[in-house]
């Protein structure tokens, strides 16, 4: 099991906010709220929090009061002096031509690698281990153990270790641990087939209404780009920002929700490398993209299913 090496949904939060605050769709003075946050970008509120402690941190943000943020600048030092002077603060709110989130995270996508929230990301390496045998079948794990392996807090790891007891991987003990469960190919196939089906419908639903592919395009070409410099690593978040780039243009929220969780990075057998199975990977996903910039729906389909099937063929090799 290896260190998460990509860049936390935290650190992409930090950088959209930051490119929103020079780009001036964040004004000084705007008042910024966790709950609305999380809410635009997907993630729970730890993520949130923590990248604007970062951003209070280096100035870019001023904090009134636990609960009220603003950007910087002479308006926010201005707001701050009178909410210093109210016992109870009044909730500045925001005028209607105030902070854009849904741009921002239209940004976000578009120019930023945008990556699943922890808890996933954390369930993604354990299925994968599960599968590989890495975690054997009535091995104990914590979240302690697992948080330190992985280089996240315990509470994604709690979260994750939730997510595969739903899907029967994982038995959860009440001493913050839990025990890997035995798989076989039918819960594989299960797996894989539900996949299968909600991701070429995704992919169906955007080329069939004609929707926006800027962004699934240009996360495309820097996986491309990726592979061609041989940087394997790189090519991991980028294959993962791919695909959900294509559920998020689908514009369905469950769906995304669901494969989110579903997700298990590149499904490699054991006698593929990651760099033979990431170029696998890329020119499957580059006929799909051709499919898709002709706006082809049933070719869209059946070659994302195919994408998928094919992976959990290649994850098969890994049962005795």
């Amino acid at each position: 099991m290896v260190k998460m090496t990509n860049k936390t949904a935290s650190d992409l939060i930090v950088e959209s906010l930051l490119k929103a605050i020079k780009n001036k769709k964040l004004l000084p003075g705007q008042e910024l709220t966790q709950e609305k946050l999380a809410e635009e970008f997907g993630v729970s509120r730890m993520p949130v929090r923590d990248a604007l402690k970062t951003l209070i941190a280096e100035g870019s943000l001023t904090k009134m009061t636990n609960r009220h943020i603003c950007v910087a600048g002479k308006k926010a030092d201005q707001k701050a002096k009178t909410t210093n002077n109210i016992k109870k603060p009044k909730i500045i709110k925001t005028s209607k031509n105030g902070t854009d989130y849904k741009a921002i995270t239209e940004n976000m996508t578009r120019n930023k690698l945008q990556l699943l929230p922890a808890r996933e990301q954390v369930a993604a390496i354990l299925r994968k281990d599960i599968w590989s045998g890495k975690l054997q079948e009535g091995q104990l794990i914590t979240l302690e153990e697992i948080a330190g392996m992985v280089g996240v807090s315990s509470m994604p790891v709690r979260e994750a270790f939730q997510i595969l007891q739903t899907e029967g991987f994982l038995e959860l003990r009440h001493n913050k641990a839990a025990v890997v469960l035995g798989i076989n190919k039918q819960l594989i196939k299960d797996h894989y087939e539900l996949r299968a089906l909600l991701e070429s419908e995704a992919i169906g639903i955007v080329a069939e209404k004609h929707r926006n592919i800027d962004g699934i395009n240009a996360v495309f070409e820097e996986a491309k780009k990726s592979l061609a410099e041989h940087k394997y690593a790189e090519y991991k978040a980028y294959n993962q920002s791919w695909h959900m780039a294509i559920w998020q243009a689908a514009g369905n929220t469950s769906m995304t929700r669901v494969l989110s969780n579903l997700w298990n990075g590149l499904s490699q057998g054991y006698k593929m490398t990651e760099q033979d199975y990431a170029k696998i990977s890329i020119t499957e996903h580059e006929q799909i993209m051709k499919a898709l910039r002709k706006y082809d729906g049933p070719k869209c389909r059946k070659l994302m299913r195919h994408h998928i099937v094919r992976s959990m063929k290649s994850i098969m090799t890994n049962l005795k």
